[in-house]
Parts: structure tokens; sequence; C-alpha cells
């Protein structure tokens, strides 16, 4: 078991009042993939938000196929500390760099990720306007977000309601504590407070590192959308 040194947090996240927290919970994400038996693609999340930003999260994979053979692995973070990796062995801080639960394929262009099965004309004309190198359709909200972390995409789009606040802020929280960016498709952050939509309406674009791309797919989905 791997322990959080408290005095590491933030101040911020040690004095914030207990009202402003928001701790939201999806047991089971990926529903459809795990009734087509990709079990690896679904993972349980749990994020917390504070004043309606998300700061922290986990990324659970019960049924993940790893090379230290392990068939669990945990991925959780806290902005402004850093994020650890769990195999099911060990666990390493990497304060804001990038864990992998493999080495992650050497590749000269871009990759991005997206949703498997909620295709649709707006996110293929955002796709053939992007022109990555490669497409990678995977099932689950978090599944996708791990791609990112892992180094096998680098993007994670999706121009369209679909996702729903449970879904993605323990994948949020994870990345920004890694210092990606998660927004939606118009460049706007969302948030996690009690009284939100529970849909997130206008999409998800997430990245790790590189902010011109995302700031590229933002106006790429700004310009298929027709909305600002």
């Amino acid at each position: 078991t791997t322990r959080v040194d408290c005095s590491l947090l933030p101040e911020a996240l040690r004095a914030c009042p207990l009202c402003d927290v928001c701790v939201w919970v999806d047991p089971l994400d990926g529903t459809k993939e795990l009734t087509l038996n990709n079990s690896e693609a679904v993972t349980t999340l749990i994020g917390i938000s504070i004043a309606g930003r998300p700061v922290a999260g986990v990324i659970a994979q019960p049924f993940a196929v790893l090379p230290s053979g392990s068939s669990c692995r945990s991925v959780w973070g806290v902005v402004g500390v850093g994020v650890f990796f769990n195999d099911g062995n060990s666990a390493i801080l990497t304060g804001g760099g990038v864990g992998s639960a493999g080495a992650a394929p050497a590749r000269t262009g871009t990759v991005v990720v997206t949703t498997r099965s909620h295709n649709s004309a707006a996110l293929q004309s955002v796709l053939e306007a992007l022109e990555p190198e490669e497409v990678v359709r995977l099932g689950g909200a978090g599944n996708k977000v791990l791609a990112i972390i892992d180094g096998l995409a680098d993007a994670y789009v999706f121009p369209s309601k679909g996702t729903k606040k449970w879904d993605t802020a323990a994948g949020e929280a994870v990345l920004r504590a890694l210092g990606g960016r998660f927004t939606d498709a118009l460049g706007k952050e969302y948030e996690y407070g009690p009284d939100v939509a529970l849909m997130n309406t206008d999409g998800i674009v997430a990245t790790l590192n590189n902010a011109a791309f995302h700031d590229r797919i933002v106006e790429t989905c700004k310009a298929v959308l027709g909305r600002d």
C-alpha cells in the first residue's frame, strides 16, 4: 500500500471547506465493452473536485493485462503533487512525468484516440481536417485517457455530447496533475460542482504536453461545428 504524505498537498487542498468538495464515481466505465468481452477497456473512476474544479482522480483497470503478470492496474493523481502508477506490485510517484504499463511504440506522426461506438458526421469531419497519422477507436472514457498517459495517443477527441461528469472528472484530474489539458470541444473547462448539468454537452478534447495541438483541435472543432 502506498500512502501520500498529506503535507505534500497544496495549502488550498488541505484547507478547503468540506462544502466545496464533490466526489464523482463511475463504478463501471465502459459498460458496453464489458458486454462485448472487451474487459481490458473497463475502468472504475473516482474524481474529486473542489469549488467546481477537478483536483484528484483515480483510474483503475480491474482487468488490465500487464507485463508484470498482474491483472489489476491503478493510476491516481493530485494536482500540485503528481501521479502514481500501481501495476499490482509497486507504485511510482512521477511528480509530473509520464508512466506506462509498458514501453510506448515509436511513432513519428500524431495519433488521436476517439469513441469506438458513437461515431458522427462532426467527428468524421474533425478527424479528416486534423489528418492524424492514426485514429485509434477505444471504448470507455477512462481507457482513452489512459491511452494518452501511456503515450499511445496524443489526443482524445470527441466533439459531441455523450459523456457525463462522472465519466470525465477522474481523467481530467489525473491529466491536469501531469500538466495536461482537458476541455470541451470549444476550449472551455467543465465545472464539476454539485449543481452542474450532468451531460458534457460540448464534447471532449484532452492532450498531454502538446498545447499547440490542443489549440489546433479546438479551432478545428469550432470550424466544423460552426460555433465559437
